[in-house]
């Protein structure tokens, strides 16, 4: 009886451990395939991990069946490219049910271009023997799919190099060395001979892109709105030996509905504008603040007569600001350099600091992305929030809006002046600061005339609809306000 009893006791105990690893196994399977893509099998997988006895009472495989769902409607293929230090160009395609956008883009060495249903993924070459990674987003309804990429470092030296025939003087021409470009853009073609070997050593910026095939190089150039002439070069090396291409590009003919020009500081500035109703409440106390500093060098407004701004590194005055928030500034009083602030009448807030430190009440979908960026090590260089509650982030990586034509305005900034230092959305209009320029649309024509008369460089803007402003240099010392 002893001998029945222990057998029945051993097999009970190896049903119940095959048990215990059943949900486990199934649940690890589906992530892998989701991640692969394969929706159907990823399906299966997490329906046999809900018919295990040891699945746990807090299983959320109704919703990763659902994700599966979706990703068979909306994906990218691949989800994830690796690319050698040398850098290259792939092509990646997008299967969607409905109209897809770009949310978050690359960081400044990868390039991205939509074609038609799919899209061309450029990477710089890498001169760093670290590797190096990066992501994007596209976005297409409720759904959002991201892609990772990765690039190889250069392999470290480990032998003294040899001059060869390849690397010789001579052996590597280009032509022609020289491109002009009418201000529409367009695209020419450069021939290489002389080396059986060679790269794109360094590329073109952001309005230019170059595409290698064979013995050639494709170079296409985007219309130039900055109102003025541009100019720029790529080179291509083979061995020891580099050559050099110069680009210049006619400014395209101005519109009558928008503006670009130079500002007195010798920034390119380019945008709209439109007439304005002033009937935000006065800031005197502010305006009476920044003249007492002598210095401003970011702030927040808002129509309802609240507002703040920061000079030095973390200095600070305000009025009628959220408790919470104003604690916040003061607790910061260590050090920690205060980047970017933002707040609405409706009772959003959010302040950022140091590397990527953040703290506000801000909506739901922004906390997210908030901390997916800050996840990604990202430094936080601008947050903003308009009363209706879109919003907009910018790191040193990535820039993100939430309202498509938000988005559409800060990729049209990138695309004309590089990266983008510092963001302002309100319900109506946009303001943009870019590495070289500033970009706007349909902002109050009182800023616009503004800008164009500062004789300082501006890092910071911020406005409201109702036409107050602060302008402010980085270091704060040059500002001009209308409060």
């Amino acid at each position: 009886m002893k001998r029945i009893l222990f057998t029945i006791t051993a097999l009970l105990l190896t049903l119940w451990s095959f048990g215990q690893g059943c949900y486990q196994e199934n649940f690890q399977k589906g992530k892998e395939l989701y991640e692969q893509q394969q929706y159907d099998m990823a399906m299966k997988a997490f329906m046999a991990a809900k018919s295990c006895p040891d699945k746990p009472s807090y299983e959320d495989l109704d919703s990763w069946v659902k994700k599966c769902k979706e990703g068979k409607r909306f994906s990218v293929m691949p989800s994830s490219v690796t690319f050698p230090a040398s850098g290259g160009t792939q092509t990646l395609g997008v299967i969607s049910e409905k109209d897809w956008s770009i949310t978050i883009r690359t960081a400044s060495w990868a390039h991205l271009q939509r074609n038609g249903s799919g899209l061309t993924l450029t990477v710089d070459r890498n001169t760093s023997t670290n590797a190096r990674t990066d992501y994007f987003k596209l976005k297409s309804g409720s759904l959002e799919f991201r892609v990772n990429i990765k690039q190889e470092g250069v392999a470290p030296s480990t032998t003294t190099p040899t001059t060869t025939t390849s690397g010789s003087s001579g052996s590597l021409s280009v032509s022609p060395s020289e491109l002009s470009f009418p201000g529409n853009g367009g695209t020419k073609t450069v021939t290489v001979s002389g080396a059986s070997d060679w790269e794109i050593n360094i590329g073109a910026r952001s309005w230019g892109h170059l595409t290698k095939s064979g013995n050639q190089i494709t170079v296409r150039i985007d219309a130039n709105d900055t109102g003025k002439e541009r100019t720029d070069w790529f080179s291509i090396k083979s061995g020891s030996v580099t050559k050099r291409v110069n680009i210049t590009q006619a400014a395209a003919s101005s519109s009558s509905s928008s503006s670009s020009s130079s500002s007195g500081s010798g920034w390119a500035i380019s945008g709209t504008s439109r007439t304005y109703t002033d009937n935000a409440q006065a800031l005197k106390y502010i305006n009476e603040q920044i003249k007492e500093k002598k210095q401003c060098r970011l702030g927040a407004l808002t129509e309802g007569g609240s507002g703040v701004f920061i000079y030095q590194n973390n200095g600070a005055s305000w009025t009628s600001i959220n408790t919470n928030l104003s604690n916040k500034i003061k607790a910061l009083d260590n050090g920690e350099k205060i980047k970017s602030v933002t707040m609405t009448n409706s009772g959003y807030y959010c302040i950022a600091w140091d590397k990527n430190g953040w703290y506000g009440n801000v909506p739901s979908k922004m906390s997210e992305k908030l901390r997916e960026f800050h996840d990604n090590g990202e430094e936080f260089f601008s947050v903003s929030i308009s009363e209706n509650g879109n919003f907009a982030i910018v790191t040193n990586k990535h820039f993100y809006a939430s309202h498509e034509t938000d988005n559409k305005n800060m990729t049209k900034a990138h695309d004309l002046y590089g990266q983008i230092k510092q963001v302002c959305i309100t319900n109506l209009g946009i303001c943009c600061v870019c590495e070289s320029g500033i970009y706007y649309n349909n902002v109050p024509t009182k800023l616009e005339t503004k800008l164009k008369e500062v004789s300082y460089r501006p890092a910071f803007v911020t406005f409201t609809d109702s036409g107050t402003y602060i302008i402010a240099s980085e270091d704060g010392t040059d500002y001009s306000t209308w409060l």
